[in-house]
């Protein structure tokens, strides 16, 4: 049996531990050792880390710091203290379910083209009480349709996808890279597989094998996290090597191709959030790596609308997403696709939910990012489904004369609703255009 390392790193952790070590002591695979490093504790986390250290001594063992000195430094002392086949890091307050390490292990022997992997994840409160799963992101449904581009595709153009603590990989993966890096307090971990997913190649295993837990007094809910993001992400293109290793896997064929997706990704995620959305347009006018790229066919599009998007000048009814209005937003939608119908469910658009001005709200990103499904159904089967469902959904009927439509619905409805069921829709094609971004190039250029 291979030898798995897992690290540790902990700090004031007294509260949360003893339920980390226990996790690991009650994994089905036992071929483990745990090192764990106490980075300068004031509370009790030494002396619980000390009393497992003493009763399983053949397979734990601590590393002690009296003056802390950071999540980092200690990631990369406990990377040089280990030398398992495998490496796996969990955080201290977080924990494993009990065939982490056995499903973990089974895919890197069964499966060696990937040199690591990765799984799912639940949330859980300071009580170990069930918060929610992780939150529904596109990418998990393309790993486990094993579409080739990802995760190097959204860890590239939207953020860290991986669960840091739900990987496992072959120990040449840490010793061959430069540690996680010193500049970054708070996005280390996304520095960190960034490179690796230039480097190497990532696997997924669909079943949730961590459990992280929120609570209100965590120094990562501090609001630094994004903003620590974006510069990771800026200074990675920077790395032209391994910039052009990732977004050849990711599918994209030039530097600016990848760069266009790149952008876009970041105003989706960032769109509604006013500081992060500042440090991205300073990002993005100010990193001279960007200065050929707003030369390019691609950079002269997208500076248009960003310059759009920044103002909030729209020049523009207000009309335009009200439902019952000729040429509305599912009109705009059913002529960008070349569709007869459009429908959406009333939680992807929110304005109604708040006063003020509706261009204003969709331009803080008060539509939720979601690709748009296209599919054909039959005109009457879709007549009654809106009947039957009013208020659960807007639509448009654009074309009322064709019996067979041409219908678009959000990837969240697809994939979430069985709404495609409901309404026997058949020819089914992802566009992979957003909807929030279809609208603003639409109503922008």
């Amino acid at each position: 049996m291979s030898m798995v390392s897992v690290i540790m790193p902990a700090y004031n952790a007294g509260d949360f531990i003893s339920e980390a070590i226990e996790s690991i002591i009650k994994q089905s695979y036992q071929n483990w050792n745990l090192v764990i490093l106490n980075d300068g504790s004031i509370d009790n986390t030494k002396s619980i880390a000390e009393k497992y250290t003493k009763k399983y001594s053949d397979k734990i063992s601590l590393i002690n710091k009296e003056k802390n000195e950071g999540t980092v430094s200690g990631l990369n002392a406990l990377l040089k203290s280990v030398n398992g086949k495998y490496i796996c890091w969990l955080s201290a307050d977080d924990a494993y379910t009990s065939y982490m390490l056995e499903d973990s292990v089974k895919f890197l022997e069964n499966n060696k083209k990937f040199d690591l992997v990765f799984s799912d994840y639940e949330t859980i409160d300071e009580n170990s009480k069930f918060l929610q799963e992780s939150v529904f992101k596109k990418v998990i449904e393309e790993l486990k349709e094993n579409k080739r581009f990802q995760p190097y595709k959204y860890l590239l153009t939207s953020g860290c996808c991986i669960h840091g603590c739900t990987v496992m990989a072959r120990n040449f993966c840490f010793k061959e890279t430069r540690g996680f890096n010193y500049k970054y307090k708070y996005a280390h971990d996304y520095d960190m597989w960034l490179h690796m997913a230039a480097l190497y190649n990532i696997g997924y295993i669909d079943k949730i094998h961590v459990k992280g837990r929120e609570y209100s007094w965590q120094i990562s809910k501090q609001g630094n996290n994004e903003l620590d993001a974006i510069d990771v992400l800026f200074d990675f293109i920077h790395d032209k090597e391994n910039f052009r290793k990732l977004y050849k896997k990711s599918g994209f064929d030039n530097d600016n191709e990848a760069i266009y997706a790149l952008i876009i990704g970041q105003l989706k995620e960032y769109k509604h959030r006013d500081k992060e959305f500042i440090h991205l347009i300073s990002k993005l006018y100010n990193d001279t790596i960007l200065d050929i790229f707003w030369k390019s066919d691609y950079g002269n599009q997208l500076c248009k609308i960003i310059k759009k998007i920044k103002s909030g000048i729209w020049n523009l009814p207000e009309s335009i997403f009200e439902d019952n209005k000729e040429n509305n937003y599912l009109y705009m939608l059913c002529e960008i696709n070349n569709i007869d119908a459009f429908i959406i469910n009333n939680q992807a658009i929110r304005f109604d939910r708040f006063e003020g001005n509706s261009l204003e709200r969709f331009n803080k990103g008060l539509m939720r990012s979601n690709d748009i499904i296209i599919g054909k159904i039959n005109k009457e089967n879709f007549i009654k489904f809106v009947s039957d469902n009013k208020d659960k959904y807007r639509y448009i009927l654009k074309n009322e004369y064709k019996r067979e439509l041409l219908l678009g619905m959000s990837y969240f409805m697809y994939k979430k609703m069985n709404i495609t069921d409901e309404l026997n829709m058949t020819s089914v094609l992802d566009t992979g255009e957003d909807i929030w971004w279809q609208l603003c190039k639409y109503i922008m250029c």
